[in-house]
């Protein structure tokens, strides 16, 4: 039986130079507004009732600042929300 570690089955040269390049493409602080966030995929499923992790007296501004998806989710972590169900009772797509 093959010894698998993580996706390969051996571990990866973190020195490496294909390691390196590959780490320093990643753009770990993408930041997007709110309504772009609730857009994506994984969000699709969601209303938000009360927007408790935003600055509700001016709304539209804090969902329109550029935030990183680690704030987005603990804003949206703060906020009353709930899944969108459709006719069959499962969450809809």
């Amino acid at each position: 039986m093959a010894n698998q570690n993580g996706k390969g089955s051996s571990p990866r040269n973190i020195f490496s130079e294909d390691f390196r390049s590959n780490y320093d493409d990643i753009n770990w602080e993408t930041r997007k507004t709110s309504y772009q966030w609730m857009k994506e995929k994984e969000y699709s499923n969601i209303v938000i009732i009360d927007y408790d992790g935003w600055d509700r007296l001016k709304l539209d501004e804090s969902l329109s600042e550029k935030i990183t998806k680690k704030e987005f989710d603990r804003r949206l972590g703060m906020s009353t929300s709930m899944n969108k169900f459709g006719d069959n009772g499962n969450p809809s797509n």
